[in-house]
């Protein structure tokens, strides 16, 4: 894989962070706790296939793309 393929298809795992940060706060307005709870599962595992499946192939090849490394160890 080229690095520019590696970069963009971390630049799209970002988004859906965003996604998914904003269907956890939709879910602050759900009153069944249930309910909430499921919405919330279910985002979380859907962020963590997309992690795994995508950024840890991604960081294997070109580990300084790691978006959740610390930009203050370089």
């Amino acid at each position: 894989m080229k690095k520019s393929t590696a970069e963009l298809i971390i630049a799209q795992y970002e988004k859906y962070g965003e996604v998914f940060n904003q269907i956890i706060e939709i879910s602050y307005d759900i009153d069944d706790p249930e309910v909430r709870k499921g919405i919330r599962r279910a985002a979380a595992e859907a962020q963590a296939a997309l992690y795994e499946g995508l950024v840890q192939t991604v960081v294997k090849l070109f580990p300084d793309l790691d978006p959740h490394s610390s930009e203050d160890d370089g």
